[in-house]
């Protein structure tokens, strides 16, 4: 009787743990594929906002656009502050210049939502339009690096989500 026990224990404890290994590996894939779709929509925002820029909307229109374009990175924001902190910082860097530790006399402008922030929201001029233009085709390029990057793979593993 105490060995049918033991073997029924044994046998439940197998179940319930790939029953757990199975809503784990669930779990992982819904979280790459959360953060596919969230690229996939700011991307989406991005073009939209771009194509705006490019007609030369109002100061106001675009502004609506920005904070569509804000509200989709915040989503997508919960995952990269994580994941790709140096691509967060390019995409959500504060409206100053800085340097790299490494090229000390190399000042690097500033770039991506925050950057775009300072203009829209600031003086505005028709050299406006070019220089958003030019942010929202450097943040295009970062989420293609991000949808793309090599190490995806590895990023969604148990001991990371």
């Amino acid at each position: 009787m105490i060995k049918k026990t033991v073997l029924l224990l044994i046998i439940c404890g197998a179940i319930i743990s790939l029953q757990y290994m199975r809503v784990t590996a669930s779990a992982n894939a819904d979280v790459k594929s959360y953060y596919l779709k969230q690229i996939e929509t700011l991307k989406t925002a991005i073009e939209s906002f771009r194509t705006a820029v490019n007609q030369k909307h109002s100061n106001q229109d675009l502004q609506k656009q920005f904070s569509i374009c804000r509200i989709s990175y915040k989503k997508l924001a919960v995952l990269t502050d994580y994941f790709n902190q140096y691509e967060t910082r390019l995409l959500n860097s504060p409206a100053i210049n800085r340097i790299e530790s490494e090229v000390v006399d190399r000042i690097i402008p500033p770039s991506g939502f925050q950057a775009i922030e300072d203009i829209l929201f600031n003086d505005w001029d028709d050299n406006n339009y070019n220089k958003i233009d030019s942010l929202l085709n450097d943040i295009i390029q970062i989420l293609r690096r991000l949808e793309k990057e090599p190490d995806m793979k590895y990023k969604f593993k148990d001991e990371l989500v």
